[in-house]
């Protein structure tokens, strides 16, 4: 599997996290003025409200609020007390303050300050209280902004900051997920880990995670990869996630101890790798993205560049990987630049795509230039040796119409090769087989001394230098080939 398909699994892991906790039904507790939470009358319901309510602390008048609901309210707590939702400063113009005291309030839903496109302002004080709630959501107020500074015992499953300001004062603040957007800033006074679950997403022109060198350690990290703008990265901690999607201008390099599972860049996003470690999965690179490599870039799953202007510049470092795709999915071409040795299991170069190789990388299972024309592989000697390929069915290795592998010979070495074939069987080679390929066009060889084809040891070989028919002077020369790799040998001139 492709890795892009991590991308149709995105909206499912954002939907799983903005599902929140269940509601139950409940009627509204409308703040009349100031006083303590315990105090029947100052709520329009004249009951204290419970677990079942939805609180709401200073309300602009309008349709969906009762006419003696309060405008501006503070209201504290002298007991532990409990509420569906919590609003402070529903409206243009409110304002609402929640007073804590030494006092605990739980939320089953989520408490809200401001709220979205008309909020008011919102504060929660506290002196040695605390909440915990499923959420909390912090909305702009017109020029004034909201912000929220948790306490150390605070706790909610998800932190929405829009056009706000957040700051955490300990790990356990936010345990699910966190969402900066609209530019919104989150502050980090603490680790944020959701131990492999939860969702950090930063998103919107201007939006901001300032870690202040704590870490993160979340299922997913999305920075810019939904809405329209890049997303800033400050004071950079430790990141370690399972999913990491960069898009929209995002740039981010990585420290020596982040790791990502698996990545995903879109919409013209820069990452720059710099210990070998940094990413171990599926590796996406999509719609004029770039992922610059600092290290090795040695992982379990698929390497996929696709798209125009989406590139890899390798710096000269090797990949490691599953099955490594260039330009192979959408119809048009990629890049992967200055690549240094090459270990895969499948290499499928398409649509155009140019890619080199060298001396020494290994392509374990097939190679398959057969979407599109004009894609071309190119295999540079290093030190008299070259490509090898260890699929032995006639299949793995594929060139269609319009397509080529160019084999470039630098060695003047008397024993040396460019590509190398694994054998079908003991009694079987593919010198044949890769006669035709020549004459076709499908392989293109430069060689100065020319080339020719033998079998030798369990592989089929395309070696540089004409070679005549058998002699002792040639068997002597080219003994370190073996005797049956000479006797098989066919000779060829470079075309």
């Amino acid at each position: 599997m492709a890795t892009r398909d991590i991308k149709i699994g995105l909206a499912l892991l954002t939907l799983a996290a903005w599902a929140g906790p269940a509601r139950a039904q409940n009627t509204g507790a409308w703040a009349t003025g100031n006083g303590n939470w315990e105090t029947p009358s100052i709520w329009t319901t004249g009951s204290v409200p419970g677990s079942t309510n939805n609180v709401y602390i200073g309300s602009a008048s309008g349709t969906t609020v009762p006419a003696n609901a309060a405008l501006n309210a503070t209201v504290t707590l002298t007991a532990n007390e409990s509420a569906a939702d919590v609003y402070l400063g529903y409206g243009n113009t409110s304002s609402g303050t929640l007073n804590l005291g030494s006092n605990t309030l739980s939320v089953t839903g989520t408490i809200n300050i401001g709220i979205v496109g008309n909020g008011g302002t919102g504060s929660i004080t506290e002196s040695g209280g605390s909440f915990t709630a499923g959420g909390l959501y912090l909305y702009s107020a017109g020029s004034s902004i909201n912000s929220y500074t948790f306490g150390a015992k605070d706790v909610v499953g998800s932190l929405l900051v829009n056009a706000s300001t957040a700051t955490t004062s300990a790990t356990g603040n936010v345990t699910g997920g966190a969402y900066v957007e609209a530019g919104g800033t989150l502050n980090l006074g603490a680790a944020m880990n959701f131990y492999g679950t939860g969702i950090v997403d930063v998103e919107g022109a201007g939006s901001v995670i300032n870690m202040h060198g704590h870490s993160i350690g979340a299922n997913a990290v999305e920075l810019g990869y939904n809405g329209s703008s890049a997303a800033t990265i400050e004071n950079q901690g430790t990141i370690s996630t399972g999913n990491l999607f960069l898009g929209n201008g995002t740039t981010l390099t990585m420290g020596t101890s982040d790791q990502a599972s698996d990545l995903t860049l879109a919409t013209k996003a820069t990452l720059t790798t710099v210990a070998v470690g940094n990413l171990g999965g599926n590796v996406g690179v999509y719609s004029g993205s770039t992922l610059n490599l600092g290290a090795t870039l040695s992982v379990l799953g698929n390497v996929d560049v696709e798209d125009t202007n989406s590139a890899i510049n390798a710096n000269g470092h090797g990949i490691s990987s599953q099955n490594l795709y260039v330009g192979w999915f959408d119809g048009v071409a990629a890049s992967l630049n200055n690549v240094g040795k090459v270990t895969t299991e499948g290499l499928f170069v398409g649509f155009g795509s140019s890619l080199t190789l060298h001396g020494g990388d290994v392509v374990n299972s097939s190679i398959s230039l057969t979407r599109g024309s004009g894609s071309t592989l190119t295999v540079e000697q290093v030190g008299g040796t070259g490509l090898m390929l260890n699929g032995t069915s006639l299949s793995d290795l594929s060139i269609g119409t319009g397509n080529r592998m160019n084999l470039i010979f630098t060695s003047s070495l008397t024993s040396n090769w460019d590509f190398a074939w694994k054998d079908p069987s003991a009694n079987a080679n593919w010198i044949s087989t890769l006669d035709g390929m020549i004459t076709s066009g499908e392989i293109k060889i430069t060689s100065a001394d020319g080339y020719h084809v033998f079998d030798n040891g369990g592989y089929t070989y395309i070696a540089g230098g004409a070679v005549p028919e058998p002699s002792s002077v040639i068997m002597l020369s080219l003994g370190v080939l073996g005797v049956a790799g000479v006797m098989a040998a066919r000779r060829r001139r470079a075309g």
